[in-house]
């Protein structure tokens, strides 16, 4: 089979040693049955298996199984993990057959994910088998859930990062000459009892005397987040100087005077991004917007602010 490297779906051999386990097992069972299993009365059908790529990697892996009777097949589909069995393709001619093995047959050894996605056969009886045929493994629709929110979290985490980065790259420049550093350690915030209370994407100490408190959304339709972050920061501010506070995180920026908060967003609705803009200079917020592979902050001076016009934009934390 020629190396494809075609988008693909499924869920099965999520990790490098599962894979290599299922290879050495089909390899043992194809070189320990072959000829021998075929011989016997029970039908035998030899199928090839495609699992998806690795991480960071575009070629696909298959193995060839010998599968006799619904025992095996079922025993296949726990090893990979999968409801079934989806169609990919039907292997091309041998060398020598009567069949050209053309370009055309070749392609038919492996479809495009635009071709899968419209194959609506689900392999699950040991009878719906084709002998030389290519399968790839379908993920149920609980798996598919999980990875989508396990892909949403890694975006989101990754997006809360960079903030994180592009707010102490602007705070350096803002602040030059002050040693400024990200404080991980202090974004979550808890009640004397030791109850949940707050917490913050991405937190930033400028010196001893400023600290930047970043919020993180994925989508931007209004100015609600802009009035959140500057509620919270606000919190922060009042709960510090509480005497009942004085064993939380709180208390550990009252000794700041200027405590800033920061919004940064991964899309802006175009028809929401004045009243958001507006509400950040309004209340001193910071407003970074995705453009690209970095965030941009709008940089704006008294004279612009007081005209009510933009100043230049700035990118912060590059990928």
């Amino acid at each position: 089979m020629p190396n494809a490297e075609v988008l693909f779906l499924g869920n099965a051999a999520s990790s490098e040693a599962a894979v290599r386990q299922l290879l050495v097992k089909a390899a043992t069972t194809t070189s320990s049955s072959g000829d021998a299993e075929r011989r016997q009365e029970v039908e035998a059908k030899t199928i090839t298996v495609v699992l998806a790529p690795m991480l960071h990697s575009k070629k696909l892996m298959q193995f060839d199984r010998i599968v006799q009777g619904q025992r095996d097949l079922k025993e296949l589909l726990k090893e990979v993990e999968s409801v079934g069995l989806v169609p990919v393709g039907k292997k091309a001619p041998e060398d020598g057959d009567e069949e050209d093995g053309d370009e055309e047959d070749s392609a038919r050894l492996m479809l495009s994910a635009e071709k899968l996605l419209r194959i609506p056969t689900l392999v699950t009886k040991f009878t719906e088998l084709e002998d030389g045929a290519f399968y790839t493994v379908a993920a149920s629709s609980k798996d598919v859930i999980r990875q989508i929110r396990q892909q949403i979290g890694h975006m989101l985490q990754a997006g809360e990062d960079q903030l994180g980065e592009a707010t102490l790259a602007y705070a350096q420049e803002a602040e030059p000459g002050t040693v400024c550093s990200l404080a991980p350690g202090q974004r979550v915030f808890m009640e004397p009892d030791g109850r949940p209370s707050m917490e913050v994407d991405a937190v930033v100490i400028a010196g001893a005397d400023k600290a930047y408190f970043a919020s993180h959304k994925l989508r931007l339709t209004g100015p609600k987040p802009v009035e959140d972050i500057v509620e919270a920061v606000e919190k922060v501010k009042r709960l510090s100087r509480d005497a009942r506070y004085s064993h939380t995180g709180y208390a550990e920026f009252g000794r700041f005077n200027k405590l800033v908060a920061v919004l940064g967003a991964e899309k802006v609705e175009p028809t929401a991004e004045v009243s958001i803009r507006d509400a950040c200079r309004r209340n001193s917020v910071v407003f970074f917007k995705r453009n690209g592979r970095s965030f941009s902050v709008t940089s704006m001076s008294m004279h612009n602010v007081q005209r009510g016009h933009l100043g230049h934009t700035r990118a912060f934390g590059s990928l």
